[in-house]
C-alpha cells in the first residue's frame, strides 16, 4: 500500500523530491533567518519587512492569472508557445514601466500617499513583484515539460546564494541592503530559468511574436485563474494589511513570525500534490477521468498520512521548537500555536481538491466560494482583532475555511469526476 502510494512513478518522485528539497532549503533559510532578522532589523523594520513580503505575494495577482493559464495552454496548444510567451513577457515588461511611471506621478501629486513605506522602497517593491511574475512565467514553461525537478534545482542554488548574502549583511541591520540582495539575485535567477527553459522547449522571444489578439484571448482564458489567485491572497495575505492598519508593529511582527513558521509546513506538504498539475492536465486532455480520480484518491491518502504524522509531532514537540526558534523574542501563546496548527492542517486538506479543480479548469464555482471565504476572513478579522488580538485573527481564518472551501471543494470535485464529462 505504502509502496503503491509513494514509489510507483519515477518522474513524480523526481519532481516531488526536488520540490521538497527546494522547500527544505527555503524552510531552513526562513527558520534560521527570521529570528535573526527580527533582532537585527528591530520591531518596526521587521514589521515593514513582513508587509513588503506580503505585498510581493499580493502583487502576484497582477499577472491576471495568465501564468497558470499558460501552463494548461502549453500542454493543450504547444504550437502557440512563441506567441504566448512573447506576448506575456513583453506585456509584463511594459506593465513594469507603467507602474513605475504611475508611482512617480502619484508621489508628485500626493507626497504622503505611501505613508508607512519609505518612497524608495515602493519602486523596489514594484521591481520585486515583476521579477517574481516573470520568474513564475519561466517556471511554468519548464513545468509544461513535466521536468519540474530541474527548475527546482535552479531555485535551490538561488536560495543558498540569497541565504549566504543576507547572513553576511545582517550586521548592517539594513533592510535596504536585504532588498537589494533580493533584487540582484532575482535577476540572476530569472536569467538561469530563461536559459534552461529555452534549452528544454526551444521557444523564441521576439517582438514580432507579440500579438494583441493572442494576449486578449489569453486574458479571457485566464480570468477564473486570476480570481482564484485573488481569493488565495485574500485568505492568506490580507490579514497582514489589516493588522498594519489596526494594530501596532508589535502585534504585526508577532503575526509575521507565526505565519512564517507555519508557512514552511504548508508549502512543504503541498509539494506532494502541486507537482501533479501538469500530469492532471495531460490526463484531462486525453479524457482519462478514471486516471484523474485515481490520482486524486492517491494524493488525498498521501496527504492524510503525512498530515497525521505532522500534527502529532507538532502537537507534542512544536511549542518547544517554536520557543527555541524565536529565542523568546516573541510572546508565546500556547492557544495561538494550536490554532495556527489546526488552520494549517485544514488548509492542506483543502489544497488537494483545490489543486485538482484548478488543473481541470473546474474553478468557476470554487473560485466564487474562495472569494466568499476571503471576504469572510477580511470581515471577521476586522471585527475580532481589536478585542481578541491574534487569536481572533486565526479563528476568523478557521471559521471562514470551514464554512466554505473545506466542504465544497472535495464534494464538487468528486461529483464532476464521476459524471460523464470533465470541464
Amino acid at each position: 500500500m505504502i509502496q503503491k502510494l509513494f514509489l510507483s512513478d519515477r518522474l513524480y518522485l523526481a519532481n516531488v523530491g526536488a520540490t521538497f528539497m527546494s522547500q527544505l532549503f527555503s524552510a531552513l533559510s526562513v527558520l534560521y533567518l527570521t529570528p535573526r532578522l527580527f533582532s537585527a532589523l528591530g520591531q518596526e523594520e521587521f514589521a515593514l519587512y513582513g508587509v513588503i513580503l506580503n505585498a510581493i505575494v499580493f502583487g502576484g495577482i497582477m499577472d491576471l492569472g495568465m501564468n497558470i493559464g499558460m501552463l494548461r495552454r502549453l500542454i493543450h496548444e504547444k504550437e502557440k508557445t512563441n506567441a504566448l510567451f512573447s506576448s506575456l513577457f513583453i506585456t509584463y515588461s511594459i506593465f513594469f514601466l507603467m507602474l513605475c511611471l504611475g508611482t512617480l506621478i502619484l508621489q508628485i501629486l500626493f507626497p504622503n500617499i505611501f505613508s508607512g513605506i519609505p518612497p524608495g522602497y515602493v519602486y523596489v517593491l514594484i521591481l520585486l513583484i515583476i521579477q517574481n511574475i516573470i520568474a513564475a512565467l519561466l517556471d511554468v514553461m519548464i513545468q509544461s515539460s513535466q521536468k519540474i525537478f530541474k527548475a527546482k534545482i535552479i531555485r535551490i542554488i538561488k536560495t543558498i546564494a540569497e541565504f549566504t548574502c543576507i547572513i553576511l549583511s545582517l550586521k548592517s541591520g539594513s533592510l535596504e541592503r536585504i532588498l537589494l540582495i533580493m533584487v540582484v539575485l532575482n535577476f540572476l535567477y530569472i536569467g538561469s530559468l530563461y536559459l534552461y527553459a529555452y534549452y528544454e522547449i526551444h521557444f523564441k522571444l521576439s517582438i514580432a511574436n507579440f500579438n494583441f489578439q493572442t494576449l486578449f484571448a489569453h486574458v479571457h482564458y485566464s480570468f477564473w485563474y486570476f480570481l482564484t489567485t485573488l481569493s488565495g491572497v485574500l485568505v492568506f495575505n490580507s490579514q497582514v494589511f489589516i493588522l498594519n492598519q489596526f494594530a501596532g508593529p508589535a502585534l504585526l511582527a508577532e503575526f509575521v513570525v507565526f505565519t512564517r513558521f507555519f508557512e514552511i509546513i504548508r508549502t512543504s506538504v503541498s509539494n506532494f500534490t502541486v507537482v501533479l498539475f501538469p500530469a492532471i492536465v495531460t490526463q484531462e486532455r486525453d479524457h482519462d477521468r478514471r486516471k484523474v480520480l485515481s490520482m486524486f484518491t492517491s494524493a488525498f491518502y498521501r496527504t492524510a498520512i503525512i498530515l497525521a504524522i505532522i500534527f502529532v509531532i507538532l502537537f507534542v514537540f512544536g511549542e518547544d521548537v517554536f520557543v527555541f526558534w524565536t529565542k523568546k523574542q516573541v510572546n508565546f501563546d500556547s492557544k495561538l500555536f494550536i490554532l495556527f496548527l489546526v488552520f494549517t492542517i485544514l488548509i492542506l486538506f483543502d489544497n488537494v481538491s483545490a489543486l485538482f479543480l484548478s488543473a481541470l479548469k473546474l474553478n468557476r464555482l470554487t473560485t466564487i466560494v474562495s472569494i466568499i471565504q476571503g471576504l469572510l476572513v477580511l470581515v471577521l478579522t476586522t471585527l475580532t482583532v481589536g478585542q481578541y488580538g491574534l487569536v481572533g485573527v486565526v479563528l476568523s481564518s478557521i471559521l471562514a475555511l470551514c464554512m466554505t472551501s473545506l466542504l465544497f471543494n472535495p464534494i464538487y470535485l468528486v461529483k464532476n469526476l464521476k459524471s460523464n464529462t470533465v470541464g
